[in-house]
């Protein structure tokens, strides 16, 4: 790790379970997490401009709330679209209020453009539990290994938030689609749309979960990576 990433304070299961939702609305439907009125995107930043990415889309955090994540698990997964880059290596990391790592690792870039999902591994990374303060995170984009400050990078916050003992009990017992109905009931917009992204991952051919997915994109002026697909594990 370089010391260019330590001064961070400046940044602000199945197909069958399927039919078992329990989601307000038609029943042939998928209602998305709700709707915020802020920016989808968390704030951004690059050194020297796109220095390795083309395409008409940059490195994007998708996240609502002005780009902070907010998040109930201590291991939570961030989700990123990575545009067309040279860069064959991207580096992670989060960090609490009092500059201690909570996550540092250097990620393998899928070879084609898309949505990547980020998974903090517990056995790894240590977990999110300190609620109210942000945590800070950063993307970048390593496109010269030897000169980092060239990198293309993403950067925002992360923050714990408390959820009830019901819920908590509830999420423990949840498969997948459980859960993106349970995360709703609790308002946590950004762990429903994870939880939404997981499943579309794991059912691929399910258009009622890629319909979902490009409506939220779409009502947060994302439209742009509608059919973008999703790539890495």
């Amino acid at each position: 790790m370089q010391h260019r990433l330590l001064p961070l304070t400046f940044m602000a299961a199945t197909l069958a379970s399927l039919v078992c939702w329990q989601i307000k609305g038609n029943a042939d439907e998928i209602t998305p997490p709700p709707d915020s009125n802020k920016p989808a995107t968390a704030p951004t930043a690059t050194r020297g401009g796109a220095n390795c990415s083309s395409g008409e889309n940059s490195l994007t955090a998708i996240a609502p709330n002005g780009g902070l994540v907010t998040t109930s698990a201590d291991y939570p997964a961030l989700l990123f679209y990575i545009p067309e880059t040279t860069a064959k290596e991207a580096e992670f990391v989060i960090i609490d209020g009092e500059g201690n790592f909570i996550y540092n690792a250097k990620l393998t870039l899928p070879r084609k453009p898309g949505i990547m999902r980020l998974n903090l591994p517990p056995e790894t990374a240590s977990p999110i539990t300190e609620t109210g303060n942000p945590y800070q995170w950063e993307l970048a984009l390593i496109c010269d290994e030897s000169d980092r400050s060239g990198d293309d990078l993403v950067v925002g916050e992360l923050q714990r938030v408390p959820v009830s003992l019901e819920i908590q009990n509830k999420l423990q017992q949840a498969n997948s689609a459980d859960r993106f109905s349970l995360y709703q009931e609790a308002g946590l917009e950004y762990e429903a749309i994870a939880a939404l992204d997981e499943l579309r991952r794991e059912n691929p051919q399910d258009e009622r979960l890629q319909s979902a997915w490009e409506q939220w994109l779409k009502e947060r002026g994302l439209e742009d990576l509608v059919g973008m697909p999703a790539i890495g594990d």
